[in-house]
């Protein structure tokens, strides 16, 4: 007898095809997306928590509060930092380490053969004392015994030697010495570890790994960095002694302490945040690659989430609707079922196992899907590393506990209704329970399309927004234009560089700055020549660029003349926008020849123009003041490319680069793409959230046409004496309906202060932004209900179409 019940559930699904398979289908979806949700979020969560101390380890990041700039937060803090805590706060600090990014695309060479290092570190020696990176070959308390050792990555070391039984090896890098002109500098490296694999799932991704005295060029650049309190330019983390430290009250003593060593300790402030903290509730930190791969936003898991759990729930509420509404025509098999002498708890028990083998079956389908999609998860931004989890046991155990709860709560409204059947009413020709008598029904049709409408309209607003960002007018001009970085060590090779881009016949134009626009400017200090007459002091965004600058980005002058020919040689002329005019209480006009210089300079310079404002930064902050410096000390150059024969036109100046800069790879990157890249989250969240909005419509829709079919049955005789009246195949179309349209209306009503509401929190986000407008609600509304109608009106025509005589014959 044990296997009974089971049978009986096979048998109850076979007989109802047309629901098994609605349901089947739409539960399955349902788990797929769910399942790939919850392996993301977990994905996503466990950064970083394969270190040991992965809760003890904090970084300390800084907030500047500098004169005349925004507040702003980093993930830098200056070199003093560390040993400054590790010394002062002995009793809660156990550790320290400083990691300090040094040039991207390094390039080293072995035996004549130069090979390109993505990412690069010069760190403590304390490093793997903190982390726990582990290390196939070396010892991690030795590896930095002597300055010139190298710790490289497992990949690394097998493309440079083939292997990686390196330890020994001996790796050369040249580079021009910024104090000597037409003069390389050679240093060698010894290999002393190779680091093995280093996980997907950290925020730091790296290929080489200096010693902290070893900078190659900032300790020859500005070798007083190192003891300058204001220079942010390490990472720094601290290791707690105890996860019972109050690191709360550690962060608020720092201020007091700090304020002994350091003088203007009031213009920064610290604050720590715990590693497990960094890859998901960074917010609107200013950090980079190098300090935060593959960062994510936490409100972004939470929004998939709800996606995933939105569309779960349009399924569960089909199967209990499905369920509910062809109750009445097992009314019986009930009824036999009771005067035999069942139970009304086995009756219940019955169709809870049904409901339990059908979530069962959803699960085994839902684990094919997944592997269906995998091919299209990346086109999706998808973390496929994401997948090994579905083989772990604690993920095994909480996907079986789901199987249990939905089972239960989808099918408990279904079975309990069913089982309160009196056999008496049912073989006095009673049909059990009706549509129309159950509120519940409707109620849960309006709910999912609610729930499905509501995804809809929040679609159309990320997409809008999405396209607004990317087209928005950024006040310069972006198209057909390529920008690379020289990199610190070939400044003086700037100018060749452009002289050889412009003998290309596939080059318009080329101008050079020290940084590129779109994500951020480095904030500094200037001084300026204020109403009293005195120079006053004010720290904002600046830029040092060439004479082409400016008309190359077609940026608009407000008033004053662009940077002449000789202002990169002498370095005495400035251009600002509008907001620093007007910051410093001048006109446009007025700013013309007012006196301005880097703080760090003594030269005095003068105001020569002023621009029309752009976004330099990017739609997510409002536009900042800005100063532009005429000078030749520049490391980014940007060149307008014919799209003419592109790819011959991009090999020249490959070629005219590797001429000039043998040292460093031609890695560039076309501005389109740049800004592509700083919305890189929004497309994810666009794309899936137009993929949850169409299962959701699609699942709702699955679940109309079962009630549609179930609908039009019920009323085949009144359908059949209709036609037989006269009745038009339009008018019974609309008979049926009628009642159904009439939810989905209610639902789109419903849907728009929630979508509203959404669409408005997420928009908050950025300083520029577009409003949701009530089109969208209307196309989310009118969209559902034209879908619900089609698939209705599938039944309903089909019904109209039928031979009444048969329809009434058959009662």
């Amino acid at each position: 007898m044990a296997y009974n019940p089971l049978k009986l559930a096979f048998k109850s699904l076979q007989r109802n095809r047309l629901v098994s398979g609605i349901n089947l289908l739409g539960l399955a979806l349902g788990f797929a997306v769910c399942t790939l949700i919850f392996l993301m979020v977990l994905h996503e969560r466990d950064f970083d928590r394969f270190h040991s101390r992965f809760e003890r380890i904090y970084r300390l990041n800084t907030i500047s509060r500098y004169d005349g700039m925004a507040e702003s937060t980093g993930p830098y803090s200056s070199y003093p930092m560390g040993p400054f805590l590790a010394n002062t706060f002995e009793k809660e600090i156990e550790n320290y380490t400083r990691l300090s990014p040094i040039d991207q695309n390094f390039v080293l060479t072995y035996k004549g053969q130069t090979n390109t290092i993505r990412q690069v570190f010069a760190v403590d020696t304390t490093f793997f004392q903190v982390f726990d990176f582990p290390l196939l070959v070396g010892n991690p308390r030795t590896v930095f015994a002597d300055e010139h050792n190298v710790v490289l990555s497992k990949q690394k070391a097998e493309e440079i030697f083939g292997h990686t039984d390196v330890l020994g090896k001996v790796l050369t890098k040249t580079y021009a010495n910024p104090f000597k002109q037409n003069q390389d500098t050679v240093e060698q490296f010894k290999v002393s570890g190779v680091l093995a694999e280093i996980p997907s799932q950290s925020h730091l991704q790296f290929d080489l790994l200096f010693h902290i005295k070893r900078l190659p060029f900032w300790a020859v650049w500005n070798p007083d960095m190192v003891n300058n309190w204001h220079a942010q330019a390490a990472i720094t983390y601290v290791t707690v002694r105890s996860d019972k430290v109050d690191v709360a009250a550690l962060e608020k003593a720092i201020p007091k302490r700090l304020k002994l060593r350091m003088q203007e300790s009031d213009k920064v402030g610290h604050q720590l945040q715990a590693l497990k903290d960094i890859h998901l509730r960074s917010g609107k930190l200013q950090d980079g690659e190098a300090s935060n791969h593959a960062r994510f936003d936490q409100a972004y898991l939470l929004i998939f989430g709800a996606i995933g759990l939105f569309i779960l729930f349009i399924a569960c509420i089909n199967y209990s609707n499905l369920s509910t509404v062809i109750a009445g025509r097992r009314g019986r098999e009930i009824a036999v079922r009771k005067t035999i002498g069942a139970s009304r708890q086995s009756i219940i028990v019955q169709f809870l196992n049904e409901s339990l083998l059908m979530t069962s079956l959803a699960l085994l389908l839902s684990v094919g899907i997944i592997f269906l999609l995998r091919p299209m998860l990346r086109d999706l931004d998808y973390p496929v590393a994401a997948l090994k989890y579905l083989w772990t046991p604690g993920f095994g155990m909480a996907i079986l506990a789901s199987v249990l709860i939905l089972g239960v709560v989808s099918g408990a409204y279904p079975a309990f209704v069913v089982s309160r059947f009196l056999p008496v009413k049912i073989f006095r020709g009673s049909k059990g329970l009706e549509m129309r008598r159950s509120k519940l029904v409707p109620a849960l049709v309006v709910l999912q399309f609610t729930a499905a409408i509501v995804l809809v309209v929040c679609t159309l607003v990320s997409s809008r927004q999405l396209n607004f960002v990317l087209k928005s007018d950024m006040g310069y001009a972006t198209d057909q234009i390529m920008v690379a970085d020289l990199g610190l060590s070939n400044i003086f090779k700037s100018q060749v560089v452009k002289s050889e881009f412009e003998k290309l016949p596939g080059v318009v134009s080329v101008a050079l700055s020290d940084q590129t626009l779109g994500n951020g400017l480095t904030q500094n200090g200037v001084k300026y020549q204020g109403k009293s007459g005195k120079m006053e002091h004010i720290s904002i965004p600046r830029v040092a660029v060439d004479q082409n600058f400016m008309d190359f980005y077609h940026m608009k002058l407000v008033a004053g003349k662009g940077i002449s020919a000789e202002g990169p040689a002498k370095g005495n002329e400035y251009l600002i926008n509008e907001t620093l005019a007007k910051q410093l209480g001048w006109t446009p006009q007025e700013a013309i020849g007012k006196q301005m210089r880097y703080a760090e300079m003594t030269d005095m310079g003068q105001v020569v123009g002023v621009v029309k404002d752009f976004h330099f930064n990017s739609l997510y902050q409002n536009i900042e003041p800005l100063c532009m410096r005429a000078s030749n000390w520049t490391t980014s150059i940007s060149v307008k490319v014919s799209i003419k024969d592109l790819s011959s036109n991009l090999a020249a100046i490959t070629k005219a680069w590797q001429k000039v800069i043998p040292d460093k790879p031609f890695d560039y990157e076309f501005m389109d793409d740049r800004f592509a890249a700083i919305y890189a989250a929004e497309s994810r969240l666009n794309r899936l959230t137009q993929l949850g909005s169409s299962l959701a419509i699609f699942i709702a829709c699955l679940g109309l046409f079962g009630l549609a079919t179930y609908a039009v049955e019920r009323r085949t005789k009144e359908i059949g004496i209709r036609k037989v009246m006269g009745a038009s195949i339009s008018s019974i179309t609309a008979l049926l309906s009628r009642d159904f349209i009439r939810l989905v209306i209610l639902a789109t009503l419903i849907a728009g202060p929630i979508a509203w509401y959404l669409s408005e929190q997420w928009l908050e986000n950025f300083s520029y932004r577009i409003s949701p407008q009530w089109w969208m609600f209307l196309v989310a509304g009118l969209g559902a209900a034209t879908l619900a109608f089609l698939t209705i009106s599938i039944q309903s025509i089909k019904a109209a179409l039928s031979d009444p005589v048969k329809s009434l014959r058959n009662d």
